[in-house]
C-alpha cells in the first residue's frame, strides 16, 4: 500500500475536519457539556475557549494514539505466523 501525497493528505484532513467541526451533534455536546464548567463569577468566554481548545488537544493526542496504534498493529498482523494464527481461531483458511 502507498502512501497518499502531502496535497490529497492535507485535502483528506481537512475535509475530515469540516465534517467533525460541522456535525449537529458534536456541537449539541459542547453547548450541553462545556457550560457545566464556566464559573459564574468570571467572564465566560475565555473559559469556554480554554475548556475547548483543551478538548481538541486531547482529543488530538487521543487520534494520534490510535493511529499510532493501528499502524504498529497493521505491521504486526501482516506477518505469516500471526495471520496463520488468525487463521486457526477464526475458521479462515
Amino acid at each position: 500500500m502507498q502512501a497518499l501525497p502531502a496535497r490529497d493528505s492535507w485535502r483528506m484532513f481537512a475535509n475530515t475536519y469540516l465534517v467533525t467541526a460541522f456535525n449537529p451533534k458534536g456541537i449539541l455536546f459542547f453547548v450541553a457539556f462545556l457550560p457545566q464548567f464556566v464559573s459564574p463569577a468570571a467572564p465566560p468566554t475565555p473559559q469556554l475557549w480554554l475548556l475547548s481548545v483543551t478538548f481538541v488537544i486531547v482529543a488530538a493526542f487521543n487520534a494520534m494514539f490510535y493511529t499510532l496504534s493501528a499502524a504498529r498493529m497493521r505491521r504486526w498482523l501482516r506477518t505469516l505466523r500471526v495471520q496463520a494464527h488468525f487463521g486457526r481461531v477464526t475458521g479462515s483458511p
